[in-house]
């Protein structure tokens, strides 16, 4: 009875231990404890050298760039930026900018499980960070490497931007991750490089999936350079409504301008692996070069099928064993549609805003409007310009959703800091008068609560303490609040 009494104590102890949440700001300091944003450290790396830092802790970073060493974790940990410390709101368009000194080297966030550096089990999730202009032979920007294949963990990458990252070495300019599942939704991939392959991503031995994500003028630039933009080797890669813009595959053998696939099972063979599939839906592919072949996406091997659905793809038929150096797909795979027909795949101009200038946002006359599959695109509440995901009934092609009145309407909520309620003052431009819905959101953007507005003050006293997006109306801006 004794024993039962001592177990039942332990297993309660340790359901009641809350994780702890550090706090990082340029105002901090190194004497400081970290605790709160009064008490934050300067940079990250104080941060996990704290030697109380337990798996399930927290950090958050503030607005502001950050020039600090390399980064090495060592336990699963959640690292979000983009915070204001005065009202404590996470600002998802002004992410915190990490940077190394210009004479280091090695990639910037390092996870990489060795004989005296115990990661298995352990996983990181990042969130709203931007990392730039780092340089490793390998994944400069964030390397993540087990010993054996993680089954049951996911790295997660949620609102980041990697720009001008460069592998020097070989493989992943922006990420490098080894048996791990990878998933990767709001993300901005631009101008990173690797010398071999992936130079934005390059993804080995794990699931992954790919959504609501810009990938634009990443290049692979040996003479066998492949994976413009990502090179993946695995069983199950998902790309839905993604934009892959100027992306290059270098060198005399370049292959996959924009993505190089390579799931499992012998390459060239014709028999089917139950385990082994590729879908690409409501993405575009535009602008993508190659110096081989398949300028926008090459697969290689054979698994069950790769299906694509509702795709606009410069020059579009799929070709398989092409002699055409620039047709669009290389696959031995076998090709299917969602819809069971080749129409799936459109090939018209996808008539950005400004390409020249990296504005990929759709122009009102864009082929891509209203083209989407809804279906695919479960879970997508936000653009990557954090606009209403689906604005006209069906989704749009890409990472970017078409909608004339964002630029235009708000919704202004005073006080941004609230207890109780929030007074919600409304002007309206483009939105019919008669639209009164307000929406509450989590910061994953799912729908906690569609509220019918009779007046200037709306109770929201029922929901918990935390961070919190709203949204007025069909078309209307998002905005915050702190419950």
């Amino acid at each position: 009875m004794k024993k039962l009494f001592l177990f039942l104590s332990l297993f309660f102890s340790v359901g009641l231990m809350a994780k702890t949440t550090y706090y990082v700001s340029p105002s901090g300091d190194v004497a400081n404890d970290g605790t709160s944003w009064t008490k934050a450290k300067k940079l990250l790396s104080e941060v996990l050298a704290i030697p109380t830092i337990a798996d399930g802790d927290e950090i958050l970073v503030a607005q502001g760039e950050y020039t600090d060493i390399q980064l090495r974790p060592k336990n699963t940990l959640t690292i979000k930026g983009g915070y204001d410390p005065l009202s404590g709101m996470q600002n998802l368009k002004s992410p915190s900018v990490l940077t190394k000194p210009a004479e280091s080297t090695g990639a910037l966030i390092w996870f990489e499980e060795k004989n005296d550096w115990p990661l298995n089990g352990k996983v990181l999730t990042l969130d709203n960070l931007e990392i730039k202009n780092s340089i490793s032979s390998r994944g400069a920007g964030v390397h993540v490497a087990y010993k054996t294949v993680q089954t049951n963990n996911v790295f997660t990458m949620t609102n980041c931007r990697f720009t001008g990252n460069k592998a020097t070495g070989d493989l992943g300019g922006a990420v490098f991750a080894d048996k791990i599942d990878v998933k990767i939704m709001n993300c901005i991939f631009s101008d990173n490089s690797a010398e071999i392959a992936g130079a934005a991503l390059w993804i080995r031995d794990g699931k992954v999936e790919i959504k609501n994500s810009l990938f634009c003028k990443n290049i692979s630039s040996e003479t066998k350079g492949t994976g413009g933009a990502v090179q993946y080797k695995g069983s199950s890669c998902i790309v839905t409504n993604c934009t892959f813009v100027a992306n290059n595959a270098g060198g005399t053998q370049g292959k996959g301008g924009a993505l190089k696939l390579e799931t499992s099972g012998p390459s060239n063979a014709p028999a089917e692996n139950p385990n082994s599939f590729v879908e690409i839906n409501n993405s575009i592919f535009w602008g993508n070069m190659a110096q081989a072949h398949s300028k926008q996406i090459c697969i290689a091997h054979t698994p069950v099928e790769v299906t694509f659905t509702k795709c606009l793809i410069q020059d579009g038929v799929v070709k398989k064993n092409p002699t055409d150096t620039y047709a669009p797909i290389h696959t031995f795979a076998i090709i299917k549609y969602g819809s069971g027909l080749e129409i799936d795949i459109l090939e018209e101009d996808p008539l950005f805003v400004d390409a020249d200038n990296g504005d990929y946002r759709l122009k009102s006359k864009s082929p891509a409007i209203n083209e989407g599959d809804n279906n695919k695109a479960a879970g997508l509440t936000f653009d990557l310009g954090r606009r209403e995901r689906i604005y006209n009934k069906t989704i749009d092609l890409g990472a970017y959703e078409y909608n004339p009145s964002t630029e235009t309407s708000l919704v202004t909520l005073a006080p941004n800091l609230t207890y109780d309620r929030i007074n919600a003052s409304i002007q309206l431009s483009e939105l019919p008068v008669d639209n009164k819905t307000l929406q509450i959101f989590d910061l994953n953007g799912s729908l906690l609560a569609s509220i019918t507005i009779d007046s200037k003050r709306i109770d929201v006293s029922f929901l918990p303490v935390g961070l919190y997006l709203v949204k007025l109306g069909q078309g209307a801006a998002v905005g915050k609040i702190i419950r």
